[in-house]
């Protein structure tokens, strides 16, 4: 089946491309990679029109949800520059779309599923070091804190139930939170309560 799809990754159409890689990437081939880094911030909406979905960049929107999620399971290192630039960038796209704007949703679930993946490469460091430089949303520390756990393995559909669902869940994020980030025990259980408020869309 890979080498069926492999052409596709240089395919002139943007569409054989992606579809191509996400396949790909489910399968680990690492030629897929380099594209699935590009689909991060690939055919973004335009910068005086942040909402905009049409001529098909709703399906790119999906398509880049599901390419952080494969990025992330692979946990690889050289990804961390890709993720860090698409946190700035759809920050930025999202903080110019006003809150009553369904489209703001796409860009705040891609900002938690980069925060978790990073957290999956153990880079507790973005909310500390000026990488991210708008107000922090507490709720992201616990994003680290689940993509260090891998959960989305360990802690099936976790953010679909409340925290008894998986026992010792809540106190394994909570040994994260603070050992990891060095949060206090009250910033800690303000992050969990953030995270326990999100519906979240993955």
């Amino acid at each position: 089946m890979a080498e069926l799809l492999l052409p596709f990754l240089t395919s002139p159409l943007p569409r054989e491309r992606w579809a191509s890689a996400l396949s790909l990437g489910f399968m680990q081939e690492e030629r897929a990679f380099p594209v699935l880094l590009n689909m991060l911030t690939g055919y973004l909406p335009p910068p005086d029109w942040p909402e905009f979905q049409g001529y098909d960049l709703w399906l790119y929107n999906g398509w880049r949800g599901q390419a952080i999620l494969v990025i992330a399971e692979w946990k690889r290192p050289e990804a961390v520059t890709s993720l860090l630039q698409a946190l700035c960038v759809y920050q930025n796209i999202e903080q110019s779309i006003p809150d009553y704007n369904s489209s703001r949703d796409w860009w705040t679930n891609y900002l938690r599923k980069v925060v978790y993946a990073l957290g999956g490469l153990g880079r507790f460091d973005i909310l500390t070091t000026g990488v991210v430089t708008l107000q922090v949303p507490w709720e992201w520390n616990v994003y680290l804190a689940l993509g260090s756990l891998h959960a989305h393995i360990e802690y099936p559909y976790f953010y679909a139930f409340s925290w008894e669902k998986y026992p010792g869940f809540k106190e394994g994020v909570a040994r994260v939170l603070t050992e990891q980030l060095d949060l206090s025990e009250e910033e800690a259980e303000r992050s969990m309560k953030a995270f326990s408020k999100i519906l979240s869309k993955w």
